[in-house]
């Protein structure tokens, strides 16, 4: 990839950022495709032919490919075509609508070039081709039943087996993008602030008489400038009752910021984007982007269940095994709000909610056995 070319991406990355955008992207050779280790392709230039949505992009080679191509016709017609679409702020990689897209293509061509990039400057790209399978067999009897159930032949006939399969190789890819170097002290301490810091929960008893994190400072309610004249105010005879307590404070504070942790959690569970979770909104639009990686529900519910208990303790490092079960049953919940616009969840629910009567059941042993 040429210092030009890379140039291109960074400033169409730059520019089209929030939605993904596409072009033809122009190639040359070195070497045969029958030896790939030694096949060389170089990046000559990108013609920019679509801007689309935060999740598609689509384009025709129209007008403005011909008048490219005539612009330097004599250069440009040696050029081999191929294809570039930016993934924005997602990862790159082939999803099922990229992978249908090399199918589509690469007939048309002796071999196809695609390549995926994204805003941080990931790249991504696989050459296809048709490979055909020719036989020729000759002689083939039909076969027939006669009266007595036997098979018998009727006829005979020569018959041409042409079979089609897609080929693709992934290819490495050298830039000049500049790669970061930093000591290994720097990235000690960017990991060290990166550390998620601890979410206060309520104070509880809990069965199991495992450790729970309290609150490490009383709420104090700010004062009040005091009155300047005799005047009497609207509230000096305020009766104390109408006022919640300095622990129902707390506890609504606390409350808040517990529902915004499990919250977070539930979205980081779904979260295959490289934006941060601040940036998503939602949990809608995390799932939005998850839709875009075509994966099964079986795929969605064995990552969910896989990283589950790393991602808890991400969000909550001092969590109790009561906090466990309690948050698990409101993360349930929230995904049971959105599950029918989301069918492809509906399995990672049964698979959390099996997971966490599991650990209910051998906890309670435990803690049984223990009394």
């Amino acid at each position: 990839m040429p210092v030009e070319v890379l140039h291109q991406i960074q400033y169409l990355c730059k520019n089209i950022s929030k939605v993904e955008w596409s072009g033809a992207l122009f190639y040359t050779t070195e070497g045969s495709i029958e030896k790939p280790e030694f096949f060389k392709i170089t990046l000559k230039t990108i013609l920019p032919l679509d801007m689309g949505t935060s999740a598609y992009t689509e384009y025709n080679l129209d007008e403005r490919f011909m008048d490219f191509i005539e612009e330097d016709f004599e250069e440009r017609c040696t050029w081999k075509l191929g294809h570039i679409h930016s993934h924005n702020s997602m990862a790159v990689f082939f999803s099922g609508t990229d992978m249908a897209e090399l199918n589509d293509n690469a007939p048309a061509h002796n071999f196809y070039l695609s390549l995926i990039v994204n805003n941080a400057m990931d790249f991504l790209a696989k050459v296809a081709f048709i490979g055909e399978a020719k036989k020729d067999i000759k002689d083939v009897p039909y076969t027939a039943k006669n009266v007595d159930g036997h098979d018998y032949i009727i006829e005979r006939q020569d018959f041409e087996v042409n079979s089609q399969k897609l080929f693709i190789f992934d290819c490495e890819i050298f830039s000049d993008l500049k790669v970061l170097t930093v000591t290994e002290q720097f990235i000690d301490q960017v990991a060290k602030i990166m550390i998620p810091k601890p979410v206060k929960t309520f104070p509880r008893q809990d069965p199991w008489n495992k450790p729970w994190n309290k609150p490490q400072e009383p709420w104090k309610k700010p004062s009040l400038p005091a009155h300047t004249n005799n005047q009497k105010s609207l509230f000096d005879d305020w009766d104390s009752p109408y006022t919640p307590d300095k622990q129902a404070i707390e506890d609504l504070a606390e409350y808040d910021l517990k529902a915004q942790a499990i919250y977070n959690f539930a979205k980081d569970l779904f979260n295959y984007s490289t934006q941060e979770l601040y940036e998503l909104v939602d949990i809608e639009e995390v799932l939005d982007l998850l839709a875009e990686y075509d994966l099964s529900p079986q795929e969605i519910a064995k990552s969910v269940i896989t990283d589950y208990a790393k991602t808890f303790a991400t969000h909550f490092p001092n969590a109790s095994a009561t906090d466990f079960v309690e948050y698990t049953h409101e993360t349930l919940d929230l995904l049971e709000d959105v599950v029918m616009m989301y069918p492809e969840i509906k399995l990672t629910i049964k698979t959390i909610t099996s997971m966490i009567n599991n650990f209910i059941s051998h906890e309670t042993k435990g803690y049984n056995a223990a009394k």
